[in-house]
C-alpha cells in the first residue's frame, strides 16, 4: 500500500482539544494530534480550531513525505467513547474480527 497524503488521513489519529484562557481572560481553543508532536493549531471557536488542525495535518503530513522524514501512526488500540476497540488488518484473518472497525476522522476527541 502507497501511504501518501490519503492512507495517513484514514488512520484515525486522537486529536486532544482544550480550551485555554490567555492572561487578558481571553478564552481560545487549542487542538494537537497526539502522535504527532508539533502538530498544532487552534482558533477562536472549537470548530475553527479542528479545521486549522485538519489543515495542519496536512500540511505537516505532505512535509514530512517530501523531507522523507518518519511519520508516526497511531497505536492499533485506540480509545472510543470509554471502551477499547481494536483495529485489525484485514489481511490477518487468523484471528479477531474479519472486518475493520471504521472511525471517522474527527473521533475520537480527548478532552481535558
Amino acid at each position: 500500500m502507497k501511504k501518501d497524503l490519503t492512507y495517513y488521513q484514514g488512520l484515525g489519529y486522537r486529536r486532544r482539544i482544550q480550551l485555554v484562557t490567555e492572561d487578558e481572560g481571553v478564552p481560545f481553543w487549542v487542538a494537537t494530534f497526539e502522535e504527532l508532536p508539533g502538530c498544532l493549531s487552534d482558533g477562536e471557536t472549537r470548530s475553527e480550531a479542528i479545521l486549522h488542525l485538519n489543515e495542519a495535518f496536512d500540511e505537516f503530513i505532505t512535509a514530512h513525505l517530501e523531507w522523507r522524514k518518519p511519520i508516526p501512526e497511531p497505536d492499533r488500540i485506540v480509545r472510543a467513547r470509554g471502551r477499547f476497540r481494536k483495529y485489525w488488518d484485514q489481511k490477518d484473518t487468523s484471528s479477531g474480527p474479519k472486518s475493520k472497525v471504521e472511525m471517522p476522522r474527527t473521533d475520537p476527541l480527548v478532552r481535558t
